[in-house]
């Protein structure tokens, strides 16, 4: 196993096998047995914490990490790409008694990934300040948290991105049934569809709310794919990410309007 994958976010193995794998049977968290949910949580919350720390975040905090993990992951996953379960079980085959610490080391991996998309939202907006100067306690800058210019070949833009997320975002929400919008909101906004204001707003089973926003997310997916068929995926994914984080505003907006919304959560 590389030592990057041993080292992101700190500590040693916390999880069982069989946590991971009813995990990926049950598809997420809220859907496991509560020990197995509870475990998987705490590995979260200590990488979460390490990566924070390391980028000179300490202070950070987010409800749920390992709910940001989740939705961050599923979110992020282009037309071509792996599922991320599957690439996490993948990575650890054959590796035998080092099985469990291989699968953390790449679930570390995407909570680094998550993270730096959540600091973007966090930090400085990166036309205040040099992308090259230091942040934290130094060990990142502000280009440290951005896409590797590599794969940031697309015809848009980061400006053009966040306009075109707007716009197709309040066109989506035209469509969107009033249990679209409370998926939408609960999810990027840190609340599981377990929670009791969840079910009372959806009159739904926790298990047929997952199934749903994975067709909502699909749905905007190829809505914007439609609107840009030649874009590549890479620019596709930070624009399905964005459209989907600006729905649940507009979603808490939609269906909050006029009461206070955040004394709900």
């Amino acid at each position: 196993m590389a030592e990057e994958d041993k080292n992101v976010g700190g500590g040693g193995v916390m999880t069982r096998a069989e946590d991971w794998r009813a995990w990926k049977k049950a598809c997420a968290a809220d859907l496991c047995p509560a020990e197995t949910a509870a475990s998987l949580r705490r590995f979260g919350a200590a990488r979460f914490a390490g990566c924070v720390r390391r980028a000179g975040y300490a202070s950070l905090t987010t409800r749920d990490p390992w709910h940001l993990l989740e939705t961050f992951c599923q979110v992020s996953r282009t037309r071509t790409g792996k599922r991320y379960k599957d690439w996490l079980f993948a990575r650890a085959k054959g590796t035998g008694n080092e099985w469990t610490s291989c699968v953390e080391g790449g679930a570390s991996l995407l909570m680094r990934s998550a993270v730096r998309d959540f600091l973007r939202g966090e930090v400085a907006p990166s036309f205040m300040t040099s992308l090259d100067k230091p942040i934290g306690n130094g060990a990142f800058s502000l280009v440290d948290l951005l896409p590797d210019p590599a794969i940031r070949q697309g015809g848009l833009d980061e400006a053009e991105i966040e306009s075109l997320a707007v716009r197709m975002a309040d066109t989506i929400s035209l469509s969107l049934s009033k249990v679209d919008l409370v998926l939408l909101w609960a999810r990027t906004h840190g609340v599981s569809f377990a929670d009791p204001k969840v079910v009372t707003m959806t009159r739904q089973g926790k298990t047929v709310l997952y199934e749903r926003f994975q067709e909502v997310i699909e749905g905007v997916s190829r809505d914007l794919r439609k609107e840009l068929p030649r874009e590549e995926a890479c620019v596709l994914r930070d624009l399905l990410l964005k459209t989907v984080m600006t729905l649940g505003v507009v979603a808490r907006t939609k269906l909050f309007s006029g009461k206070p919304a955040l004394s709900l959560l």
